[in-house]
């Protein structure tokens, strides 16, 4: 079990890591509820000049990426899975290089946290994540 603890929420909060039963590798559970827009995980970002597209298909599976910037979240940030209505949305602090994941919905202990890499809100396909050229960031 993995307690993830924010500066930004007021309780640290209880997930594991479990391999998914499909084979499709992991995913990060609830060990308990979550409420609605309760700050799930807080985590450091580092972004990298480049293409996306220019990654190995395992780095691509674990950082955002859009245009010219591709973004590392440290901590467990890049380990949630995609899912179209994800349960989880994530807000960008580039001036504090930190993302924030953030509850959309009331969400059960035992219930997956997933976000949608496409979308900071979480439900839609549209490529919206890191247009601006400098958002701040660390650069490597």
């Amino acid at each position: 079990m993995i307690h993830i603890k924010s500066k930004y929420s007021e309780a640290a909060i209880e997930c594991t890591i479990r391999d998914l039963e499909d084979g499709r590798g992991r995913g990060i559970y609830a060990e308990q509820d979550i409420y609605a827009e309760q700050v799930v995980e807080t985590s450091p970002i580092i972004s990298m000049e480049g293409s996306y597209r220019q990654l190995p298909q395992v780095l691509r599976n674990v950082v955002f990426g859009c245009g010219v910037s591709t973004v590392v979240a440290l901590g467990v940030g890049s380990l949630f899975n995609h899912a179209d209505d994800a349960s989880l949305r994530y807000e960008v602090k580039g001036e504090e290089g930190l993302l924030f994941f953030i509850a959309r919905q009331a969400i059960k202990k035992g219930e997956e946290l997933t976000i949608n890499y496409n979308d900071t809100a979480g439900s839609s396909c549209e490529d919206t994540w890191f247009r601006a050229e400098d958002r701040g960031f660390n650069k490597i």
